[in-house]
C-alpha cells in the first residue's frame, strides 16, 4: 500500500503520546506538527510527562503555551489495567483516549503502536507526520526535517531512514547517515 494511501485514513482529531510531541518541539518543528495535525488531544499522564514531575523538558514553555493542544482527564478506569504494564502510563492514556474519541493516534513507540492496532486504533508516527507535510506541500525538504529530528534524539534505524526517503522521491535517498 502506498503511504498516501495509508495516511488518508487518518480521523481527527488525532491523540498523542508524548515522544512525537517532544522531538518535534526539540528539534524546532513543533510548528510543523500543528500544521499537519491542526490540533491534537492528550491525556493528563502525557501532559505530566512533558512538563511536570521534574522532567522539565527545554521545550515545555513553548509545548505548554500551544493552544492546538488539548489536555483531556480519562478518569480512573478499569481500562488501564487491561493494557500491558511494560507501556508507560502515557502510552496507556493515549491509547484508552484515541479508543474513546475513536479516532488516530500518533505514537512511535513500536510495542506500544502495536498494543494500540490490537486495540483497532489507526496509528501515525513522526515519520507519518513528515510524510503528510511533504506531500501536501507543508515542506520541500523532508531529509531536513527527518536529520533534525535525528539531532534531537529521534532514533530510526538506517535502513529505515533510507527506504522512507526513497518512498518520497528525495533526492540523496540511497546514502546512509552519518
Amino acid at each position: 500500500m502506498k503511504e498516501q494511501e495509508k495516511y488518508s485514513r487518518i480521523s481527527r482529531p488525532i491523540v498523542s503520546d508524548a515522544s512525537p510531541i517532544i522531538i518535534f518541539a526539540r528539534s524546532t518543528h513543533l510548528s510543523l506538527l500543528r500544521d499537519v495535525t491542526g490540533s491534537l488531544i492528550i491525556p493528563k499522564a502525557v501532559y505530566d510527562e512533558i512538563v511536570g514531575g521534574g522532567r522539565n523538558f527545554q521545550e515545555a514553555e513553548e509545548i505548554k503555551k500551544a493552544d492546538w493542544i488539548r489536555v483531556e482527564h480519562i478518569g480512573s478506569t478499569d481500562e488501564l489495567e487491561e493494557l500491558p504494564k511494560a507501556l508507560g502510563q502515557g502510552e496507556k492514556e493515549a491509547i484508552i483516549l484515541a479508543k474513546r474519541l475513536n479516532t488516530t493516534i500518533l505514537i512511535d513507540d513500536l510495542y506500544a503502536r502495536r498494543e494500540a492496532k490490537r486495540y483497532g486504533l489507526y496509528v501515525i508516527g513522526s515519520l507519518g507526520i513528515i510524510y503528510i507535510a511533504k506531500e501536501k506541500g507543508i515542506i520541500t525538504d523532508a531529509k531536513g526535517v527527518l536529520d533534525s529530528l535525528i539531532e534531537a534524539g529521534y532514533y530510526l534505524d538506517n535502513n529505515l531512514y533510507n527506504s522512507f526517503l526513497k518512498e518520497l522521491e528525495e533526492a540523496g535517498w540511497g546514502l546512509s547517515r552519518n
